[in-house]
């Protein structure tokens, strides 16, 4: 039996962490995206500082790397032919979305691509001509023949069913992957469950703030009204930069009062570049690890009259930049004594969860501008109960895309286009969805435990220190013995002046092997 070949990422110098959060153009990440999303990647990355490194110890590895793309797209073409004959495919509807974004992306020139990112920023005229000859003689006629094989191969055999179940040995494949993002080990039904409970918890506050402010206890409602209320989208796209710029500002003033360190390094914003304008949301990544380049967070404005406060704009701009992604990752690659594998490897489970917990925080802080915003802060978590909610159901319990849709649209004010992409995205990459909110539920319930111990005696700042910053909690239900004050921490528990009860290894064996890590653990999250 033919064996399919496990390459690196083509993105030059690009950490783990880095990776995770950018390699998702069109929110369809994974295998059938690799030629887009992997040199989106690379577009991301911010060269060293010119006064650290001489030009070309840059420019020549981003020169190789650009020669070696071809190599990459025809491994991973011949990776999917291997994949269709041992039964193993991805479902058609998500084929078609990437072939569209692959007929995009063909449509535009060498200078237009993301690919291209580099020489922009370099501005040498000699490096660009050379960079483009490239694109343009190599990359493309790659990315061509990988839209055609998935045009003409492997659109015809792509598996109608959404659930990774509809593969050989797909539960086992599905709790590996929860195991893996989550870093939890969930069986689907705990977490569809957890997901029902946390969604009546969230629409009992979504209906207190409506009974308040809009004058309607019904959640259904309030959603409705909160859509077509125009005062609450945006006119221009500047409009929307502006509103980003403005909550940032207030979010990075206040962070010495909840953190002991507030890191150096700036996030600048940045509009979704043209071929990304569809994409809704936003996302971040991480600049040079020495500060000299900014972090990055990028968002939609695309039809700005369509992005509604309410659906969670203002909340997503705190989850990705103060007290969020950016906050944690040059915490980590600023601060003292944090391990490398911690300052540069990303764990959905700790990041994601991490992230949410945030958008809460950044409510106790006072940050948002109105309560439209606290309510899509609330849109927002609600969205992630719906995705607990969701990925199980279509992955392991039978739900089908349009259940899916259907159920997110009636609990969440996201929009149709909205939900239809999110939905695309949980089909492609099964069990990432979980980590948000029982990642954000487990440092919550830390919190919880470290108030109730210390009293009075219990710092903030602190707390977050420990629990988000400086690897005491490294990957949720890990072991990682600290010793702060009275408090041990073992991963995702603790004791006071005391110990816990000893780890149980679990691990999950099947065709997702490959994806599996052991899972210490304590015992269960308190949903």
């Amino acid at each position: 039996m033919r064996r399919a070949i496990r390459q690196p990422s083509i993105a030059w110098g690009t950490t783990v962490r880095q990776r995770a959060r950018r390699g998702r153009p069109e929110r369809i990440p994974g295998c059938l995206a690799c030629a887009p999303s992997s040199l989106h990647c690379w577009r991301g990355r911010k060269r060293p500082s010119p006064t650290r490194f001489p030009a070309n110890a840059w420019r020549l590895p981003a020169i190789s790397r650009a020669s070696d793309v071809a190599r990459f797209v025809d491994t991973e073409i011949g990776n999917l032919r291997i994949g269709i004959e041992q039964g193993f495919t991805a479902p058609r509807s998500n084929v078609e979305r990437v072939i569209g974004q692959l007929d995009v992306l063909l449509s535009v020139s060498a200078e237009e691509t993301p690919y291209f990112d580099p020489a922009t920023r370099d501005g040498d005229e000699a490096f660009g001509t050379e960079l483009a000859t490239v694109i343009s003689t190599e990359i493309f006629p790659a990315v061509r023949r990988y839209r055609d094989f998935l045009a003409q191969e492997y659109l015809p055999v792509a598996r109608e069913e959404i659930g990774v179940t509809s593969d050989p040995g797909g539960r086992d494949c599905y709790l590996a992957s929860v195991l893996f993002h989550a870093t939890l080990p969930l069986t689907p039904e705990e977490i569809h469950e957890a997901g029902l409970r946390e969604m009546e918890r969230i629409h009992a506050e979504m209906s207190e703030i409506g009974r308040i402010s809009f004058g309607t206890e019904d959640v259904q409602e309030l959603i409705q009204l909160v859509r077509a209320d125009p005062a609450n989208s945006f006119e221009t796209p500047e409009e929307v930069v502006a509103f980003a710029g403005d909550a940032v500002d207030r979010a990075k003033a206040a962070m010495p009062d909840w953190f002991g360190f507030v890191p150096r390094a700036e996030v600048a914003l940045k509009p979704y570049p043209d071929y990304m304008r569809i994409t809704g949301g936003g996302f971040y990544s991480a600049g040079a690890a020495d500060g000299s380049t900014p972090g990055t967070y990028e968002f939609g404005t695309h039809e700005p009259g369509n992005l509604n406060r309410g659906g969670g704009f203002e909340a997503t701009t705190f989850h990705e930049t103060y007290p969020g992604h950016h906050m944690q990752v040059y915490v980590g690659l600023e601060g003292a004594g944090v391990h490398p594998l911690l300052k540069y490897f990303f764990s959905s489970g700790l990041g994601e969860g991490w992230a949410l917990y945030t958008e809460r925080l950044a409510d106790e802080a006072g940050l948002y501008s109105a309560e439209v915003d606290r309510l899509g802060m609330l849109s927002n978590e609600a969205f992630r109960a719906a995705r607990l909610v969701v990925d199980p159901g279509m992955h392991a319990l039978g739900w089908s895309r349009e259940r899916a849709v259907n159920y997110m649209l009636d609990n969440t004010a996201a929009s149709q286009g909205g939900v239809e992409s999110e939905v695309s995205r949980y089909i492609a990459v099964p069990g990432q969805a979980t980590a948000y909110l029982t990642g954000s539920l487990v440092i919550q319930d830390l919190r919880r435990k470290a108030e109730a111990a210390l009293g009075d005696r219990f710092d903030i700042r602190a707390f977050h220190h420990a629990a988000g910053y400086d690897g005491r909690v490294d990957r949720l239900g890990a072991p990682v013995s600290r010793t702060g004050g009275t408090l041990t921490w073992r991963g995702s528990w603790f004791s006071v002046a005391g110990s816990v009860a000893s780890p149980r290894p679990q691990s999950f064996a099947g065709p997702c092997a490959a994806t599996t890590r052991s899972c210490w653990s304590t015992g269960p999250p308190h949903f």
